[in-house]
């Protein structure tokens, strides 16, 4: 099992705030939840690290992560999306 699910598993922190934030999200523009989850990921990774080369490669590699797992549920010939099923992404 990828580390991407296995951390994100009901029962585990990362799932319980998924929910959480997706339940307050609910009705609210999809630009603004946006901007807060990317905002809400920023100051997690200023907290973390102290010094740029600290956060840098962790920022490009989360980065990196993301846009693979989002493009996943894409069929690259059609572009369309492939399933409706939820995105989880972890550390």
């Amino acid at each position: 099992m990828s580390e991407i699910v296995r951390t994100a598993l009901p029962g585990t922190a990362a799932h319980t705030l998924m929910k959480a934030i997706i339940r307050e999200a609910r009705g609210m523009d999809q630009s603004d939840v946006i901007n807060a989850t990317l905002s809400v990921m920023l100051e997690a990774f200023f907290q973390k690290h102290n010094r740029r080369a600290q956060v840098e490669p962790h920022f490009d590699e989360t980065i990196a992560r993301v846009k693979s797992t989002l493009m996943a549920k894409y069929d690259p010939v059609s572009g369309k999306r492939r399933s409706t099923e939820r995105i989880i992404l972890s550390s």
